[in-house]
C-alpha cells in the first residue's frame, strides 16, 4: 500500500510538470495570436492613404504640442530648484541662529537658575531664622512666665480685684519706701485676692496611699481627719510633691502677672540677694483653724467637700488628691495671702506675707523678674511654706532650667542672624533680578529665531514640493513626448506601407491574417492541451489521496491489533500466574491480622495504664485541693494577725498621742491659769522679782530673762495696758495690739531695701496651731 502511495506522489508530480509546460506553451501562443493581430491591424490602415496621412498629421501634431509642453515644464523645474536652492540656504541660516539663541538661552538659563537657587536658599535661612527668632522669643516668654501648670484644669481659681490692681499700680509708680504707703496698699491687695479649689472628678478618683481605717469609736470607723494631711502629703512621690510646688509657684506667678508684673523663674537653687519667707497655716480669723482639732470629710452633692467636726455617717477611709488639695489650697498657706477680716491684723499678717512675695522688700525689685525657690517643710502637724526669692539680675545667682540672661542673649543673636538673613535675601533677590531680564531678552531672541526657522522650514518644505511637482511635470511631459514620437514614427511608417503599390498591400495583408488565423489555431491547440494536462493532475492528486486515506486506514487497524496481541498476553501471564499472586495476597493478609492483633493488646495495656494514672491523678487532686485550703487557711490567720499587729500599733500610737495631748493640755491649762491670775492680781517684775498689785512676792514664780515665769516653767508675757498700745505700723519698733500680737510678739514689715529679719517664726507659728489645736472657740473656714 504504501509503494502504491510513492507512484502516485510521483505520477502527480510528472504531471505537474507536464501541466507547468503546457502553460508556458499556451503563453507563448497568445504572445504570437497578438503579434499577428497588430500586424494584420497594420496591414489593413496600409489599405487607407488618406487614414494614415491623417494619423501622421496628428501624430505630428502631438508631438510639437508634448515639446512645448518640455520646454515650459523644464523652465518650471528649474525656477523650482533654483528656489529650493534659496529655501534650503535660508533653513540652514536660521538654524545656524536658533542653534545660537538657543546656546546663549542655556547659558543665562544656568545663571538664572543659580541666581534662583540662591535665592532659595537665602529664602530658606530667612525662614529658619524667623523660626529662630520666634522660638528665641517663645522661650523668653515662657521662661518669664514659667508656670505650665493648667490652674483652671487643676479646679483651681485665682481672681483679683479692680482694687487690688490699682493698689499694685500705686505701689509700682508711688514711694513703696513709705512704710504706711506700702502697708495700705499691700492690705489692699491681701483684701482683693482670692484662691479658691473646687475638686474635680480626676482628683476625687485619685487615691492617695494612705489610709486609716483603724480608729474606731465604739465600733464605728472614724475614717481619715484633717490633722493627717501631713501625713498623708508624706506618701506623695517626689514627682506629685513638685507638682505641688509648681501649683503654688502658678498660683503666685498668676496673682503677680495679674497686678501687672513680670513672671517668676522656677529656679532650682537661689543665692546671692535672697529673701525667705517661711509660711504656715495660723489661725488670722480668730477661731480654729483646719488643723486645730480633728475634723472630718464629707462629700457634698456638688462635688465640693465639707468638713464635719463629727464622724459623717459614711466615713473617707482613704485620703485621696481631692482632699488633700482642699487641704493645701482652701485652708493652708495660700490662704494667708488673703484678707477678709475687719479686725486688720489678718490683713497686716497677710501683707507681711506677700511683701516678699511680690517682690517689694526692695527697691524696684517688683518691676524685675524674680526666681523663686518654693519647697514644703513639715513642722508637727503642719506644712510650712519656704521660699527663695533672688531678683533675675547682677545681684543675685540662681540655677534654673530657664536662665533669662542667655535667652535673651540667645534672642539677641537670634536677631543678628535674621538681619543677616534678611539682607543676604535682598542681595540674591537682587542678583536674580537682573540674571531673569537677561534670560527674558535671550528668550525673546530665542523665541524670534524659533519663529523664524519654522516660517523657513515651511518656505523649504513648500519649495522642495513645488520642486518634486515640477520634476514629475517635466518627466509627464517627457514621456508624453516619446510617446508621440513613437506613434509619429509607426504613422509615417503605415503612411508608407500605404502608398506602395496595391497588390503588394493586399498580398501582406493576406499573409498578415493568414499568420493571425494559424496562430490563433496554435493558441487554440495550446489551450486543449493544457485543459487536459491540468485534468490529469487533478486526477492524479484524487488517486493518491484516496490511497493514503486507504493507508492510514490500515495503520490504525494494524495498531489495534498490537494493543489486542499485548493485552491478551497480559491476560495470559496473569492466568499462569494467579495461584502465585493468591498466595502473596493471602500472606499480607496473615501478617496484617497479626500486627492488628499486637495493636490491639498495646491498646488494652495502655487503657489499663491509663485508669491507674486516672486513679492517681484523682487522690493527688484531692491532697491538693486540701493543701489549697490549708494555704488559704494559714493566709488568713497571718492576714488577720498582721491586721492585730497594725491596730496594736494604731492604737498605741493613739494612745501616744493622747498622753501627749494630754500633757499639752495640762500645760497649757497651767499658763492660762497663770495667765488669768497674774492679770487679775496685776504681776509684774520689780527688782528682779515677780510681785503683785500690793507689791508682795508671788510664790514659786521667777524672773528669767526680763521674763515672767510660773511655776509650771511657763512664760507669762507682761499685761498690756492702755498706755502700752499704739497705732499699727510698719515700723519694727510700733506694736500691734491684737491677738496673734499677744500670741507672738510684734508684727512688723521691713521698710523697702532692707532685709526680712522679723515677722512671724516658724516656731512662732507652729505655737499658734498648737493653741488652736486645744482651741477655745468656734471653727471658722476660710475660702
Amino acid at each position: 500500500m504504501q509503494d502504491q502511495v510513492n507512484k502516485d506522489q510521483q505520477s502527480v508530480s510528472e504531471l505537474h510538470s507536464q501541466a507547468t509546460s503546457a502553460a508556458q506553451s499556451t503563453a507563448d501562443a497568445e504572445a504570437k495570436v497578438a503579434a499577428a493581430k497588430q500586424a494584420t491591424a497594420a496591414a489593413e490602415k496600409s489599405m487607407d492613404i488618406a487614414g494614415a496621412k491623417a494619423d501622421v498629421d496628428k501624430a505630428q501634431s502631438d508631438v510639437s504640442t508634448a515639446k512645448s509642453t518640455v520646454t515650459e515644464a523644464q523652465t518650471v523645474a528649474d525656477k523650482a530648484a533654483a528656489d529650493k536652492a534659496n529655501a534650503s540656504q535660508t533653513a540652514d541660516n536660521a538654524k545656524a541662529n536658533l542653534n545660537k539663541t538657543t546656546a546663549n538661552i542655556n547659558a543665562v538659563k544656568s545663571d538664572l537658575d543659580k541666581t534662583k537657587a540662591d535665592t532659595a536658599n537665602a529664602q530658606s535661612n530667612l525662614t529658619t531664622a524667623q523660626v529662630g527668632v520666634a522660638n528665641a522669643q517663645k522661650v523668653l516668654d515662657n521662661a518669664k512666665n514659667t508656670s505650665t501648670v493648667n490652674l483652671a484644669a487643676e479646679g483651681i481659681s485665682v481672681t483679683v480685684s479692680d482694687a487690688a490692681k490699682a493698689a499694685a499700680a500705686s505701689l509700682l509708680t508711688g514711694n513703696a519706701n513709705n512704710s504706711k504707703f506700702l502697708s495700705e496698699n499691700l492690705v489692699a491687695i491681701a483684701r482683693g485676692l482670692k484662691i479658691t479649689y473646687k475638686p474635680t472628678a480626676a482628683d476625687w478618683s485619685q487615691n492617695l496611699n494612705y489610709t486609716d481605717t483603724t480608729k474606731s469609736y465604739k465600733g464605728q470607723t472614724i475614717g481619715v481627719s484633717s490633722i493627717e494631711y501631713v501625713d498623708a502629703f508624706k506618701t506623695l512621690s517626689d514627682a506629685q510633691k513638685t507638682h505641688f510646688e509648681d501649683i503654688y509657684l502658678a498660683v503666685i506667678n498668676s496673682i503677680r502677672t495679674q497686678l501687672g508684673m513680670p513672671g517668676i523663674i522656677s529656679a532650682d537653687t537661689v543665692n546671692g540677694t535672697t529673701k525667705v519667707a517661711a509660711v504656715g497655716p495660723t489661725d488670722t480669723a480668730g477661731g480654729f483653724t483646719l488643723y486645730a482639732r480633728a475634723f472630718y470629710p464629707a462629700k457634698q452633692n456638688d462635688g465640693n467637700i465639707k468638713w464635719l467636726d463629727r464622724v459623717p455617717a459614711n466615713p473617707i477611709t482613704t485620703y485621696n488628691m481631692a482632699l488633700l488639695k482642699d487641704n493645701l489650697i482652701n485652708y493652708s498657706v495660700l490662704q494667708t495671702l488673703t484678707s477678709n477680716d475687719t479686725d486688720g491684723f489678718q490683713g497686716v499678717y497677710a501683707a507681711s506675707v506677700l511683701q516678699p512675695i511680690l517682690g517689694f522688700s526692695k527697691t524696684k525689685e517688683a518691676t524685675k523678674v524674680l526666681a523663686d525657690k518654693i519647697s514644703f517643710q513639715s513642722g508637727g502637724p503642719l506644712l510650712f511654706l519656704s521660699i527663695d526669692i533672688a531678683t533675675v539680675n547682677n545681684d543675685a545667682t540662681y540655677t534654673s532650667s530657664a536662665n533669662i540672661p542667655a535667652l535673651e542673649a540667645a534672642l539677641a543673636d537670634a536677631k543678628i542672624k535674621l538681619t543677616s538673613a534678611q539682607t543676604a535675601l535682598t542681595t540674591v533677590q537682587s542678583k536674580q533680578a537682573a540674571a531673569q531680564s537677561v534670560y527674558d531678552q535671550a528668550a525673546a531672541r530665542h523665541a524670534d529665531a524659533q519663529a523664524a526657522y519654522s516660517k523657513a522650514v515651511i518656505v523649504q518644505q513648500t519649495a522642495v514640493n513645488a520642486k518634486s511637482y515640477a520634476d514629475n511635470a517635466l518627466a509627464t511631459a517627457e514621456t508624453t513626448l516619446t510617446k508621440a514620437e513613437t506613434t509619429l514614427a509607426a504613422a509615417q511608417k503605415v503612411l508608407e506601407e500605404s502608398q506602395q503599390d496595391l497588390t503588394v498591400k493586399q498580398a501582406k495583408l493576406n499573409a498578415a491574417r493568414a499568420a493571425q488565423s494559424a496562430a490563433e489555431k496554435n493558441l487554440a491547440t495550446a489551450q486543449t492541451k493544457q485543459t487536459e494536462a491540468d485534468t490529469a493532475v487533478t486526477d492524479a492528486k484524487a488517486q493518491r489521496d484516496k490511497d493514503q486515506a486507504a493507508l492510514q486506514a490500515a495503520k490504525n487497524k494494524l495498531t489495534s491489533a498490537k494493543q489486542a496481541v499485548t493485552y491478551a498476553e497480559a491476560n495470559l501471564y496473569r492466568l499462569n500466574h494467579s495461584q502465585d499472586v493468591l498466595a502473596a495476597a493471602k500472606d499480607a493478609q496473615a501478617k496484617a491480622e497479626a500486627a492488628l492483633a499486637t495493636a490491639q493488646t498495646a491498646v488494652d495495656q495502655a487503657e489499663k495504664t491509663l485508669s491507674i494514672r486516672q486513679a492517681d491523678l484523682t487522690t493527688a487532686q484531692d491532697v491538693t485541693t486540701k493543701a489549697k485550703v490549708a494555704l488559704a487557711a494559714a493566709n488568713a490567720n497571718l492576714a488577720n494577725a498582721q491586721a492585730h499587729l497594725e491596730a496594736s500599733k494604731q492604737a498605741l500610737k493613739i494612745a501616744q498621742v493622747a498622753e501627749s495631748l494630754a500633757e499639752n493640755i495640762s500645760r497649757q491649762q497651767h499658763r492660762l491659769d497663770s495667765e488669768a491670775k497674774a492679770k487679775a492680781d496685776g504681776y509684774r517684775i520689780v527688782g528682779g522679782r515677780v510681785v503683785d498689785y500690793g507689791g508682795k512676792p508671788v510664790a514659786g514664780w521667777t524672773v528669767i530673762n526680763g521674763q515672767m515665769v510660773d511655776m509650771y516653767g511657763n512664760v507669762i508675757a507682761r499685761v498690756a495696758t492702755k498706755a502700752s498700745v499704739k497705732k499699727t505700723s510698719f515700723n519694727n519698733d510700733v506694736s500691734v495690739d491684737s491677738r496673734m500680737t499677744r500670741l507672738h510678739g510684734t508684727a512688723s514689715l521691713p521698710q523697702a531695701g532692707e532685709q526680712r529679719t522679723s515677722g512671724l517664726s516658724v516656731f512662732g507659728l507652729v505655737v499658734v496651731a498648737i493653741l488652736g489645736m486645744f482651741g477655745y472657740s468656734q471653727r471658722k473656714r476660710r475660702v
